[in-house]
């Protein structure tokens, strides 16, 4: 310090070889990084409305904000609180939905239908059954992935008969087509 209360930090070297200068400090100044954060008359307030009553309860206090929350809900919130407890309450007698084992038993049931060893005919052919739909419908939906199927086979034997090279799955498909084909008719004649 100097007889004029300035405080006076003694210059340095700094890592690399260069000296730093002194630095004149004025009485009565505070660096920025000890000086306190401002803090809004809002930001107070929530700060103390977040403290509790002393001596009160916190049980107490979590059912009074409750009674007063619910107090203050408006016509259309009560009546989609209401929505929600019915949708859960008929959720609850369904066996656990809550938990996800009805979306897991659905799941392990569409993979034991799931027939992996005909080189996917049947397993396009035959998707498993939709409780909402009819036998007809659902005819004329595997009919027009057959249709699909054979319209592919039809572009590959043109590419085939122009001689371009297709790779082994592209044959298996090829080799197909007569299959899928006589599925077809089975299925236009059911529809009809």
């Amino acid at each position: 310090m100097t007889e004029s209360g300035e405080r006076i930090i003694p210059g340095s070297r700094r890592p690399d070889g260069t000296l730093r200068k002194e630095i004149r400090v004025r009485p009565g100044y505070v660096p920025l990084e000890e000086q306190a954060v401002y803090v809004s008359r809002g930001a107070k307030f929530r700060d103390t409305s977040k403290m509790h009553i002393p001596g009160m309860d916190p049980q107490a206090l979590a059912a009074a904000k409750a009674a007063n929350a619910a107090s203050l809900k408006s016509k259309s919130a009560k009546k989609n609180e209401k929505r929600k407890e019915k949708r859960t309450a008929a959720r609850e007698p369904g066996a656990a939905s809550a938990t996800g084992t009805d979306s897991a038993t659905a799941a392990a049931r569409s993979l034991e239908q799931l027939d992996l060893g005909s080189g996917g005919s049947k397993a396009a052919a035959a998707p498993p059954p939709a409780a909402a739909q009819d036998p007809a419908a659902e005819a004329a939906k595997q009919a027009r992935a057959l249709k699909k199927k054979l319209r592919q086979c039809e572009v590959l034997k043109r590419e085939d008969d122009e001689g371009k090279e297709l790779t082994p799955e592209e044959r298996r498909k090829l080799g197909m087509m007569a299959e899928w084909q006589q599925e077809l008719d089975n299925l236009e004649s059911l529809i009809s």
